[in-house]
Formats: structure tokens, C-alpha cells, sequence
């Protein structure tokens, strides 16, 4: 009897952490799975959005190969920056003694400025952000 419970006693510790083990494995080898399911439809989704995007961007490259694209561009362009311009220099006292009021943008201009300023500093600033990344990245 004290050989039956010796044994038991130095086998069943062993029994069961092969099957605590075994079980625990299952369930790694099933979650794997599945989160390599779900990375593979999310490369899929990331996929298709960059190459719809390359094919966006194909678009509007083209499209400022015409002349015609410009003319907008430009009628929207200069008088955004004469009144920047000007607010700035009234801004720094520049102007001071040319009484020059600078005004608020009428609300249906403001969206296309909006759109400009984001076109002229927005673009500066993200390809700047994007430069200190890439060397902190190798850097490291």
C-alpha cells in the first residue's frame, strides 16, 4: 500500500501538470490562430486602403499636370495670402500708421482657407514630424 501511494504521489503531480499544461498549450495554439486570422484580414484591409490611396494620389498627380488645374488653385490662393500677409505685418505693427483693418474671413471663404493653410504649414509640419521619427527610429 505504501508503494501504491508513493507512487501515486510521484505520479500524479506529473499527471497533472501535463494536463494543466496541455490544455494551456490548446488554448495558446487556438488564440494564436485566431489572431493570425484576424492580423491577416487587417493586412487586407491596410492593403486595400494604401492602394486605394496610390491610385487616389495617381489621380491628383495627373490632374495638376493640367494648367487648368492651377487657375483655381491660384484665384483661391492670392487673396488668402494678401490677407494673411497683411494681418501679419498689422499684427507686428508694421502697418500701424496705414490704418489698415484686417477682417475676419466671410464664413464661406473660411473652409477654403482652412484648406490652404493645412496646404502650405500642414504639409511642412508633417513631412518635418515625419524626418524627427525617422532618425529617432535609426538612431535606435
Amino acid at each position: 500500500m505504501a508503494i501504491l501511494t508513493a507512487l501515486l504521489a510521484s505520479a500524479l503531480p506529473k499527471l497533472l501538470l501535463d494536463v494543466g499544461l496541455g490544455w494551456a498549450k490548446s488554448r495558446t495554439d487556438a488564440s494564436s490562430v485566431r489572431i493570425r486570422a484576424i492580423a491577416g484580414a487587417v493586412s487586407q484591409v491596410f492593403s486595400a486602403e494604401a492602394e486605394r490611396r496610390k491610385a487616389r494620389s495617381a489621380e491628383r498627380v495627373e490632374a495638376m499636370s493640367f494648367r487648368i488645374f492651377w487657375v483655381p488653385w491660384t484665384i483661391a490662393t492670392v487673396p488668402w495670402a494678401l490677407w494673411f500677409g497683411i494681418g501679419v505685418l498689422d499684427s507686428i505693427a508694421l502697418l500701424d500708421g496705414w490704418n489698415l483693418t484686417v477682417h475676419a474671413l466671410p464664413p464661406q471663404l473660411l473652409e477654403h482657407s482652412k484648406a490652404i493653410s493645412f496646404a502650405l504649414f500642414g504639409s511642412g509640419a508633417v513631412t518635418g514630424i515625419g524626418q524627427l521619427i525617422a532618425r529617432a527610429l535609426k538612431k535606435n
